[in-house]
């Protein structure tokens, strides 16, 4: 079962939003997705947001995570970033990138959502990862 929900925009006047899939198996969360629009690619900290959204929504969904494994992928466009959270080690891939002292760095480069679902090498890396999660649904 696929389970669209809409976020609403934290400022009253902003028209960003996220939408939502979770993904469930028999009532097993198994695979969620976040998407922005296309233009947060070219916005550093738009995508640090994204990046640290799909942090807090492993936060907020790990008491639900039944497998050893949860991938999530975070859509800007048809650009896409896959994370995993292992179950075992509560570790979330990719790894956070954090600024320090007065060193700014890009926390959420671009080139983390290099994968483009629209050609058919970003429509077989999502093949993978999806025959990955079916493997890892055996589980439950």
């Amino acid at each position: 079962m696929v389970i669209p929900q809409r976020r609403h925009p934290e400022q009253p006047k902003s028209i960003d939003s996220t939408i939502r899939f979770i993904v469930d198996h028999d009532g097993h969360l198994v695979f969620f997705v976040e998407m922005k629009p296309s233009g947060h690619i070219r916005n550093s900290s738009a995508r640090a947001a994204a990046d640290e959204e799909m942090r807090e929504r492993y936060e907020d969904l790990k008491d639900r995570i039944d497998i050893g494994k949860l991938y999530g992928m975070s859509a800007l466009g048809s650009k896409v970033c896959f994370y995993k959270y292992d179950k075992d080690t509560g570790d979330i891939w990719p790894r956070v990138i954090r600024n320090e002292g007065d060193l700014l760095l890009d926390t959420a480069p671009a080139c983390g959502w290099s994968v483009d679902i629209m050609t058919p090498e970003g429509e077989d890396k999502l093949r993978q990862i999806v025959e990955e999660i079916k493997t890892i649904s055996t589980e439950i």
